[in-house]
């Protein structure tokens, strides 16, 4: 029987199948597929967001209205009671108010100028701005026995001269009313501090007045009363 015959022989009994390649290779023909592997969705991470840190607003640092004290300064100074100056510079004309007291004071370089009141002298030292007026109501020389009736202080010269309060030239007019708020203004100047004298008629007066210019102190008048009033 030849080889033909046998295979039929063979299906015919169903040892072959019909998918069977022939030579009797059992060795199915597969193709397998991968079954999907399940993907696990990714679950996002969770973002920390930083939350900003409240940064604190600095509160402005107000600006002292006194004017600091310097090594050089040149101190003005009144008594409480009498208002009398105690401290012009190195001077105290409360205590001594003559020319010679002065002139120890301030040094001998001034120069000296008379107005049309004979009883009147001015001695004006001209490196710190600083005139003072003597008068001696006795008929005397007042440039040489003259006691010390009024002070000016010219600050556009000399910005050493400063009150106990703390006023200094050119420092805006603005600083009067904060350092002395019980002053008054007349016309161009400041009333710093306001007395009354019983003297004669009697009287409100200034002992110091500030004077402005230009919006700023530009100096002082110092009421002594050393020849009277």
């Amino acid at each position: 029987m030849g080889i033909i015959g046998i295979v039929g022989l063979l299906a015919a009994l169903g040892v072959l199948g019909p998918d069977t390649p022939p030579g009797g290779n059992t060795q199915a023909a597969e193709t397998t597929t991968a079954a999907p592997t399940a993907t696990a969705a990714a679950t996002p991470a969770a973002t920390i967001t930083a939350t900003p840190t409240a940064t604190a607003t600095p509160k402005p640092i107000p600006t002292p209205a006194a004017s600091p004290r310097r090594r050089d300064d040149l101190p003005i100074v009144l008594d409480s009671d009498s208002y009398m100056p105690t401290r012009i510079g190195p001077w105290n004309p409360m205590k001594d108010a003559s020319v010679a007291a002065a002139v120890d004071a301030f040094g001998p370089n001034y120069t000296t100028s008379t107005v049309e009141v004979p009883q009147e002298c001015i001695l004006h030292w001209i490196n710190i701005g600083l005139r003072v007026h003597f008068v001696t109501l006795f008929g005397d020389d007042p440039c040489g026995d003259g006691r010390a009736q009024s002070v000016e202080i010219d600050g556009i010269i000399s910005d050493r001269w400063r009150t106990l309060s703390g006023l200094r030239p050119d420092m805006p007019a603005s600083a009067i009313r904060k350092l002395y708020p019980r002053a008054r203004k007349h016309g161009n100047a400041w009333w710093l501090i306001t007395a009354y004298s019983p003297i004669g008629d009697g009287g409100y007066f200034a002992p110091i007045t500030a004077k402005v210019k230009h919006g700023q102190v530009s100096g002082f008048d110092v009421w002594v009363g050393g020849a009277g009033e």
